[in-house]
């Protein structure tokens, strides 16, 4: 051995050097590997044995709800005196219990992960999968559907505590006030519109002993809110109803307006009785109307309905056929007539009785 080491140059040394030292370089990497590997595999097992262990961990969790909700003094009796359809059935309800809780969980961890767009397209897709398949459903379907949404509601919220009502009621707040703020006038308008129509249906259906406990809900609901109300919200609400009831009284003003309107305003010519939208002012031309009388010749402006006014404005030389001067006053109205009120007055008047006189030639004064 000695005589090779004394053989060996100085550049066949340097190689079985470097060789060597290559050689370990890769032994410690192997090994370092190896080290690597081995706590990888560890991490992965004892991640598995932990996800192997969850289900155990929420059927406990699931058992301990189900034991506060449903209280029994000793469990090992009744499992023991059950029958094997009970058990199948005890057995099921653990097993969905722990599918429940490891959905609620999945579901949880996913929606805390998702970005902003990926909430909205989820959203979206939520909303357009819901309203196909109430489109869909049938009337007994959706009494349902609405029934179980009512008793799964009112559940939950008996069970809620103050701080998740608070909660709840603000996050309800927030999401109505973002939702109104978004909608458009058609679609603010169709709302009112559908909210008017539910409350009226509701009210109409509802007992007298549900009728006096709204009211009674309403006027706490009001107190409580105005005993918290600060004074720029008094401001803001006594202003909106002082709008309110001004808006009313203008309603209210142009109805009786509308109605106080009587038929109180006479042609001049015709001494017909008209309402004031009926008639028009004419100033006398004696140009155009030599044939009127010398008490209207002097006044100026006359009043006219639109028979007369449009007579006097034509190239025509005669008088109206219905002027008062040519002697056609039928007499006095009857007092049977009189005591009618001016609707009953106008009813009659729609029937219109005429008298046509025609003077005939030949003999006698007759055809012959």
């Amino acid at each position: 051995m000695k005589n090779k080491q004394r053989k060996e140059t100085a550049t066949k040394r340097m190689r079985r050097l470097e060789k060597e030292k290559i050689k370990r370089q890769e032994k410690l990497s192997n090994a370092h590997e190896g080290a690597r590997r081995i706590r990888l595999e560890k991490k992965v097992f004892i991640n598995l044995l932990q996800e192997q262990l969850k289900p155990q961990q929420n059927v406990k969790l699931a058992k301990k709800r189900i034991a506060i909700l449903n209280p029994c003094p000793e469990p090992w009796k009744s499992k023991a005196m059950e029958t094997s359809a009970e058990r199948e059935v005890r057995l099921e309800n653990d097993q969905r219990e722990v599918r429940l809780e490891n959905d609620r969980h999945f579901k949880s961890t996913s929606r805390a992960m998702e970005t902003s767009a990926e909430r909205e397209a989820r959203l979206e897709h939520d909303r357009h999968s819901k309203s196909t398949s109430r489109a869909k459903e049938t009337s007994a379907e959706r009494e349902v559907r609405l029934e179980n949404d009512r008793h799964f509601k009112s559940t939950s919220r008996a069970m809620e505590t103050s701080a998740e009502r608070e909660a709840r009621l603000e996050h309800d707040r927030h999401s109505k006030s973002t939702s109104r703020a978004k909608e458009t006038s058609a679609e603010r308008e169709a709302r009112l519109e559908h909210d008017r129509n539910f409350k009226s249906t509701s009210r109409a259906m509802e007992t007298s002993a549900e009728h006096k406990s709204r009211l009674e809900n309403d006027r706490h609901f009001k107190s409580k809110s105005r005993a918290i109300e600060t004074a720029a919200g008094r401001k803001i609400r006594l202003e909106k109803d002082r709008l309110r009831i001004l808006k009313g009284n203008a309603d209210i003003s142009t109805v009786t307006n509308t109605i106080n309107t009587y038929c109180d305003s006479i042609c001049e010519i015709c001494t017909k009785k008209t309402y004031p939208n009926q008639v028009t002012t004419y100033r006398v031309s004696t140009s155009k109307a030599p044939y009127l009388p010398a008490e209207l010749a002097q006044k100026t402006p006359l009043l006219l309905c639109h028979r007369c006014n449009k007579h006097v404005n034509s190239s025509k030389q005669t008088p109206p056929s219905k002027a008062y001067w040519n002697s056609l006053d039928p007499g006095a109205i009857p007092e049977v007539i009189l005591q009618l009120f001016q609707p009953e007055q106008r009813l009659l008047s729609r029937i219109i009785p005429f008298v046509k006189i025609v003077r005939y030639s030949g003999r006698f004064e007759q055809y012959g």
